[in-house]
Order: C-alpha cells, then sequence, then structure tokens
C-alpha cells in the first residue's frame, strides 16, 4: 500500500469513520486477549501441579528367611519435587486397596509383615503431593512362590516357581541360590526367564539346605522369591546291626544277626569274604518282615581250608545300602601230632564281638562223644592235649581208643551291655595216629597178680576189628587165638599149665591207612 491511497483515505471522509471503528475493535480485542491470558496462567500453572510423576515401581520381593514372612517393595523416586510421599496398595480380588504409606519423596522401600498362608501377590505404587494430589497408580508387580519336591531315591531337589510379572522388558534370568546350616548362599544355577524350574542333584544325603530364587531383568533389577528350607531326608537308617556270631556245624556254618525293627529296610544282604578274596560278595538275600533276628546258614564253605568274614547290610526302599554289621568269623582249626600222647592244636582268632573274647574252650570228641578239656587265653591261639592217662585208662577199662583222635573250640564272648553271651565253635579237625603197641616179654602162669599171670599184648590207635592174636608152642603149633584185644593168653592150654618155657607169638592189626602190620616175637612162661 503506498502513501497516495492512504492520503486518499484521509481525505474521504465516510473513510475516516471506517478507520476509526476498526482501530477501536483492534484495541478491544487486546484487552480481550490480555484477560483470556490472564485467565489461562494460573489454570496452567494448577493443571501441571495436580498430577505429579508417577514413580517407577522397581521390585516386589520376599525377603528370604524372613519370619515372619516380609515383603518388599522398592521403587525409584516421582521426578516432580513436590512429591510428599507414595502410596503402597495391593490388588485384593482385582480391587487395589491402599496398605501402606511412606512419607518423603526419597524414601524408596516400603516392607511389611504377611499374615495368613503365603501366595503371589499384585503391588502398585502411586506418589502424592503436599495438597494430596495423586500420580497415575503404576502397573502391577507380582511376587513369586517358591515349591519343592524331594526325592529321596534320586537324592535331588526339583525346585519350582511362578513367573515374575511387572517389568515392561520381562525377566532375563532366574539365578537359584542355596546355602546350608553351614554356609552362607551361593548360587548354584542359572535358567534362562521362561524357565521355571531347576533340579539340584548336588544334594547330599540328611543335610538341611535353604533355597531362594531371585529374577532379573536387563537393567540388573532384582526380585527374590520366598526362601524354603529342605531336609535331604533319607529312609531311617538302622541304630543297630549285630553280627552275634558264626558258628560250624557239622559241615556248614550258622549265621545268627541281631537287626533293628525300627528301621526303613527293604532287605538285608547277607555278605561274605574269605581269607583268599577280600571283596565281601553277597551269599545271600534276606526280605525284611519285621524279624529282630536273622538266621542263615552257609552250606557253601569249605570250613577246613578257609576263614570267612560274614556281615549283614540293610538295603532301603532305595536300595541303597545304609548299614552293615561287625565282622563274625569261623574259627579255623588244626591238630597235629606233638608226640606220641600228645595232641597240639591251632586255631584263628573269633572275630570280631564288641565285648570281645572271654576265653577259648577246648573239646575233643574220642569215640564221638564231646569230652571238655581245658581252655586258653585269648592271646596263645594254641594248646597241647596229653592223652596218655587217658589212653591208660581207656585200655584198663576195656575202651576201644580210636586213631583218629578229634577236636573242636568254643569261642566264649565276654558279658556284653545287653548281658548277652554268644559262643561260636570251629570245625573238627582230628589227626590220626599210627599204632602203639606193648608186648610182654615174659609172664607167670602161677602169680598171685592176675596182671602177670595173663600174656596181654597193649595195642592203641589200630583199626577196629582188624586184630589177631596167636601163640605157638616151640614146635610151632599153635596154642591160642583170639581177636580180642582185651583177651590174653593164661598159660594153660585144655585147662592145664603150659610147660616153662619160650613161646613164640604173632600180633596182626591194620592202621588208619588199612596197611596191614605184624609182629613176631617170643616170650616166657615161667611158673613158680
Amino acid at each position: 500500500m503506498d502513501n497516495n491511497f492512504i492520503l486518499k483515505v484521509l481525505n474521504n471522509d465516510n473513510n475516516l469513520f471506517t478507520l476509526h471503528s476498526f482501530l477501536l475493535m483492534v484495541k478491544n480485542l487486546e484487552k480481550i486477549l490480555f484477560l483470556v491470558l490472564l485467565f489461562l496462567a494460573p489454570m496452567a500453572l494448577y493443571s501441571q501441579s495436580e498430577e505429579p510423576d508417577e514413580p517407577v515401581l522397581v521390585s516386589a520381593s520376599v525377603v528370604p528367611e524372613s519370619d515372619p514372612l516380609m515383603i518388599r517393595i522398592t521403587w525409584e523416586p516421582s521426578d516432580s519435587l513436590d512429591v510428599a510421599g507414595y502410596y503402597v496398595y495391593q490388588v485384593i480380588d482385582d480391587i487395589t486397596r491402599i496398605i501402606g504409606t511412606v512419607n518423603g519423596r526419597l524414601t524408596l522401600t516400603y516392607e511389611y509383615l504377611y499374615t495368613g498362608v503365603y501366595k503371589p501377590e499384585k503391588y502398585r505404587l502411586a506418589a502424592f503431593t503436599d495438597r494430596l494430589l495423586l500420580s497415575t497408580i503404576t502397573d502391577p508387580h507380582t511376587t513369586m512362590l517358591l515349591d519343592f519336591s524331594y526325592e529321596k531315591c534320586d537324592v535331588e531337589v526339583e525346585l519350582s516357581w511362578t513367573e515374575y510379572h511387572g517389568w515392561q522388558d520381562g525377566v532375563s534370568e532366574y539365578r537359584i541360590l542355596r546355602r546350608s546350616e553351614a554356609s552362607s548362599y551361593e548360587e548354584i544355577g542359572r535358567v534362562n526367564g521362561d524357565i521355571l524350574q531347576f533340579v539340584d542333584s548336588s544334594v547330599e544325603r540328611n543335610i538341611k539346605y535353604f533355597y531362594y530364587v531371585e529374577a532379573v531383568n536387563l537393567q540388573n533389577h532384582t526380585a527374590t522369591t520366598n526362601s524354603i528350607e529342605v531336609f535331604t531326608d533319607s529312609y531311617y537308617q538302622p541304630s543297630y546291626l549285630l553280627a552275634e556270631y558264626a558258628t560250624v556245624e557239622d559241615e556248614h556254618i550258622n549265621l545268627r544277626f541281631a537287626v533293628d525293627t525300627n528301621a526303613e529296610v527293604l532287605e538285608y544282604l547277607i555278605q561274605r569274604r574269605d581269607s583268599a578274596n577280600q571283596t565281601f560278595t553277597t551269599i545271600g538275600v534276606v526280605e525284611n518282615n519285621g524279624q529282630p533276628v536273622i538266621l542263615y546258614t552257609d552250606n557253601n564253605a569249605d570250613i577246613y581250608k578257609l576263614v570267612y568274614n560274614y556281615r549283614i547290610v540293610s538295603v532301603d526302599p532305595c536300595r541303597v545300602e545304609t548299614g552293615s554289621s561287625n565282622i563274625a568269623s569261623n574259627i579255623l582249626l588244626k591238630v597235629s601230632n606233638h608226640n606220641t600222647f600228645e595232641q597240639y592244636l591251632t586255631w584263628t582268632p573269633y572275630e570280631l564281638w564288641g565285648s570281645g573274647v572271654d576265653e577259648y574252650e577246648i573239646y575233643n570228641t574220642f569215640n564221638y562223644s564231646g569230652f571238655f578239656v581245658g581252655t586258653a587265653d585269648t592271646l596263645s591261639l594254641k594248646y597241647y592235649h596229653n592223652i596218655e592217662s587217658y589212653v591208660i585208662n581207656s585200655h584198663n577199662n576195656e575202651i576201644y581208643i580210636d586213631n583218629k583222635l578229634c577236636y573242636y573250640v568254643e569261642a566264649v564272648q565276654n558279658i556284653g551291655i545287653d548281658g548277652r553271651v554268644s559262643r561260636s565253635r570251629s570245625n573238627i579237625s582230628c589227626a590220626y595216629k599210627l599204632p602203639e603197641i606193648w608186648v610182654p616179654t615174659a609172664i607167670n602162669a602161677a602169680s598171685s597178680d592176675e596182671k602177670n599171670r595173663e600174656f596181654k599184648p597193649v595195642l592203641t590207635f589200630f583199626e577196629k576189628d582188624t586184630y589177631e592174636l596167636s601163640v605157638f608152642d616151640r614146635w610151632g603149633e599153635e596154642i591160642f587165638n583170639s581177636d580180642n584185644v582185651y583177651k590174653g593168653w593164661n598159660g594153660r592150654l585144655k585147662g592145664k599149665l603150659v610147660p616153662s618155657q619160650q613161646y613164640q607169638y604173632s600180633i596182626k592189626y591194620k592202621d588208619f591207612t588199612g596197611k596191614t602190620h605184624k609182629k613176631i616175637g617170643t616170650f616166657f612162661v615161667i611158673i613158680k
């Protein structure tokens, strides 16, 4: 617009009126705009302070091993400087309810005691100002619940937990932490954020362990589960297993064991090892039916050559060996001829009574009967038995003496705590004696002493029913014959005394090998 146009307008009266009206209108609009701005400015300030910035809810955790159970809520502060504190909410039956108030913008933790049976819970948060203006309530975070199962037989603890909810980026991983009564918590494993279980197979039996799980997101924020206590119990083990004795009877070894009837046992193993093999092997299995005593017979033992160690082993329902008894061993006896009338016995020690062996008793079995011979202390493990008086007495009483001399030994237990005294018998060991013979050189058929009137050789340790005695005169004619070793010749022929002169004899008998022995000689008959 140029200056000429303006002058034209000003020179026109009608145009002057129109311009004046326009300027008045602009001036009124300025006043109205000022009033609007004056009114809106407080409204803007009021709107800004009405709703403070919401805080950032970081985690909702259970404090591990808290008793009573404690829940801990953590967050980052609201950016609004006029925030006076925070309201903590719990979502109960889909209704958000205030459960606590925290004062101070920079107070960033809230803890409270959880009552009742614990289950996963949802928590929310909001900031409030001094004028009780409230921020937006945060989205909820959900706590986790940790549970477990324990397999006695596998010796494994299987952990499972509920998913942690609340982080926008989700859970990146879960960390599993464990301690025992004697140690501090240590991390034992990690799983991805989409895995909610873990198997701990590194536990030992009969130890108390504590676990909790920690959820972690990409910002390294963490939330923890409740802690759990796990005792890795096994089946109740026997408080005692006793091998009471191993004793030889006939050609086998009898065993007796006492067991704890309160133990949780599936079966018992009877195990044996011998002096040639030091490894125990199972020779029998006995089912547990609550019996307090277990008897077993080993029919496959070489009782004359080997010493065996026996024990009983308990097996629980997991087929785990849970205990073993003391050792019970057979006694191995050996007998030899020390000299004509003395036998030498040696034996292995009995093992292994807890109270020990009191003494060893020695028995012989002459003529198939057992007779007590004597005792030996627990250190010597040997015995000399003189049988001369026995031989003489047997001959005088016309008792046949076998050429097989047999013995056995019995170990006698010291009295134990329970007052029980057990015994263990050895094998029967025998020594064969070669025949011993004594022949008179003369008799007095007219003597007043009956012993001097009879020609009767003394023979011992020969095979029964193999004896034969013949007497001949000087011309070689047989005048007496007998197969009874206890019957001698009285110096008579057909009831009359024979002449005083030299006579011949022939004695036949067999030894234990079946070999025939023959002894020929002369003797004198004297009549006076």
